[in-house]
């Protein structure tokens, strides 16, 4: 038996801000931050978000197990983890507290994807942060994530702004000896 939960409160569902329009400007970044199990990790995170002034990071790795939303040296993180207990995979996004007014709604999907939806002033914006599976893991966690991603893209409204971020584990170059 497979269980979403979609996260909602008085303060998630009736955002007081927009995140985007003609006055504000919204940074987003990526980072792969490899683990989040020590406790000065969050803090050095936190402190490297503000340092290039992001308004919302997408992290993979994180290795938080179980689903959250806490708040880290001032900024709101929302994780989903694995749920059998092991410090693996994970992803999740921080956010500026202007960020985390305007949240409408976030979901964990597994501990590859987390969406999270934002307020705007003229379309809401719907964001994927993933983690894809590396090319060594076996075919059905591959096709179980790729099934998953489509499935949110799918199922992001109409009219929203989507973004779609995350760590890939894609290769490149010409070097494709054993690849399918």
């Amino acid at each position: 038996m497979q269980y979403i939960v979609l996260y909602r409160s008085a303060e998630v569902s009736n955002p007081t801000r927009t995140l985007l329009g003609s006055k504000t400007h919204t940074k987003i970044g990526f980072w792969n931050v490899r683990t989040m199990a020590t406790a000065t990790k969050s803090a050095q995170i936190a402190e490297e978000m503000k340092r290039y002034e992001l308004d919302i990071l997408g992290l993979s790795e994180v290795r938080w197990p179980g689903t959250d939303r806490r708040v880290v040296s001032g900024l709101t993180f929302i994780y989903s983890g694995r749920e059998d207990g092991k410090h693996f995979e994970g992803v999740g996004i921080m956010m500026t507290p202007r960020v985390a007014k305007s949240m409408l709604e976030w979901e964990p999907i597994s501990s590859r994807i987390i969406r999270a939806r934002f307020s705007t002033r003229h379309v809401n914006m719907t964001i994927l942060q993933c983690y894809a599976p590396t090319n060594e893991a076996d075919d059905d966690k591959k096709d179980t994530f790729y099934e998953q991603l489509q499935d949110q893209i799918n199922k992001t409204q109409k009219h929203d702004l989507l973004v779609v971020m995350g760590d890939f584990n894609a290769k490149v170059g010409s070097d494709n000896v054993g690849v399918e």
